[in-house]
């Protein structure tokens, strides 16, 4: 049974009725204070997660929520889309890392001895993972397969069950030391060995640690070491970041776009989706 925040219940999601969450969507889409509008993608997710949540539910939703719904979210969207071309929506989306960005930040990592960040971000760029993914790597999630590191989640974000996780395939780089997985993880269990004479069979996480806290503290000291490097904003804009869209999960969507757009012949589409297991519709 799942429970959020701190309600010590579920939705009576068979008593639901759509002028509930219009009237709070009605409330989130805009700041009045700032004058700007929210993303319809932002403000979406609050549907899709009742959605989702009442799969779980013994209860089904009432036949009205999905009829009332339709036609709201439908006139939302063409009117964020209208404020949007006339500069009044924020977005809070995370701007792609490319390959680029992505080899300065391991190298930023290596010179300045933050073996942690360096070997988070090169498993989530090979991986294509989420930060929580990476976040909840134990020793039962890789081994050795000839020349090569496979890597297979216990779940994901739309697999809880873990019946469709994927297995990928991780292999070094001798040309390039930075962004080398098996240099930066080696590197990594050696001087952090004394974290492993424990329980808790996570590589990034202590027992008593929370879920995503490893990939809370890697979104921290990332942003931290940005701050340390002189002009790292100007670098950023120079690999087309905008200011307020530096995010971890940008990594994931600069891995993406770099195997599906950094040679003559990319990998299908289909392996790339399987890769960071995204939805194929």
């Amino acid at each position: 049974r799942r429970h959020y925040h701190k309600a010590t219940h579920d939705f009576y999601f068979q008593k639901l009725p759509a002028s509930v969450l219009q009237s709070f969507l009605s409330s989130q889409w805009k700041d009045k204070e700032k004058g700007i509008k929210y993303t319809f993608d932002h403000l979406r997710k609050y549907h899709d997660a009742i959605l989702k949540c009442a799969e779980f539910s013994p209860y089904n939703l009432p036949r009205s929520y999905g009829i009332e719904m339709r036609p709201y979210l439908d006139n939302l969207e063409k009117e964020l889309a209208d404020a949007k071309s006339d500069g009044k929506v924020t977005e809070q989306d995370a701007d792609p890392i490319c390959f680029g960005l992505y080899k300065q930040l391991c190298i930023w990592a290596v010179m300045t001895g933050r073996v942690f960040v360096w070997v988070f971000l090169v498993l989530q760029w090979n991986l294509m993972a989420r930060p929580m993914n990476v976040d909840g790597i134990s020793f039962q999630n890789f081994w050795a397969n000839g020349d090569s590191v496979v890597f297979k989640y216990n779940t994901n974000k739309k697999d809880r069950k873990g019946a469709n996780t994927t297995e990928k395939h991780c292999y070094a780089n001798p040309e390039n030391p930075f962004i080398c997985l098996f240099l930066a993880l080696g590197c990594y269990l050696c001087i952090f060995q004394q974290k492993f004479d424990r329980d808790c069979n996570k590589v990034f996480r202590a027992q008593s640690q929370k879920e995503k806290s490893a990939s809370s503290s890697f979104s921290k000291a990332l942003k931290k070491m940005l701050m340390s490097i002189k002009d790292s904003a100007l670098k950023l804009q120079e690999f087309s970041i905008r200011d307020g869209h530096f995010h971890p999960h940008g990594v994931r969507k600069g891995s993406g776009t770099h195997a599906t757009t950094g040679s003559m012949e990319p990998p299908p589409i289909p392996s790339v989706l399987l890769r960071g297991e995204w939805s194929m519709g």
